[in-house]
C-alpha cells in the first residue's frame, strides 16, 4: 500500500455530528429564506430595507417600487394603477 493512502486520515470521522439537508439550509434560530412573491407580515415589513423589499417583488415589476417609504399599507400602485401588495404576495385585485 502507498505511504500517503496509509497516513491519510479518514473521510468518515465517527466523533462528527451527524447533518442533514435541512440542517444546512436553516436553523430554528435562522430566520425562513423570503421568495419572491410570497407574502410577508407587517413586522416583516418593517425589519426589511428597501432592497430586501424589492427582491420580494417580480422583476418585471420591480422598477416601479418606489420604496418603503411610499408603500401605504405594504402595497405600491404600478404605471397601469393596479396595486402589488407585500402582505398579499400579489396583487390586490386577485
Amino acid at each position: 500500500m502507498d505511504d500517503a493512502m496509509a497516513t491519510a486520515p479518514s473521510r468518515i470521522d465517527a466523533e462528527a455530528p451527524c447533518t442533514t439537508d435541512h440542517d444546512l439550509r436553516t436553523t430554528p434560530m435562522d430566520k425562513p429564506r423570503l421568495r419572491v412573491g410570497q407574502p410577508i407580515t407587517p413586522e416583516q415589513f418593517d425589519e426589511l430595507s428597501d432592497e430586501q423589499l424589492a427582491r420580494l417583488v417580480p422583476r418585471a415589476y420591480r422598477e416601479y417600487f418606489p420604496g418603503k417609504d411610499f408603500c401605504a399599507d405594504g402595497h405600491f400602485y404600478l404605471h397601469d394603477g393596479t396595486a402589488w401588495s407585500f402582505y398579499r404576495g400579489g396583487f390586490l385585485d386577485e
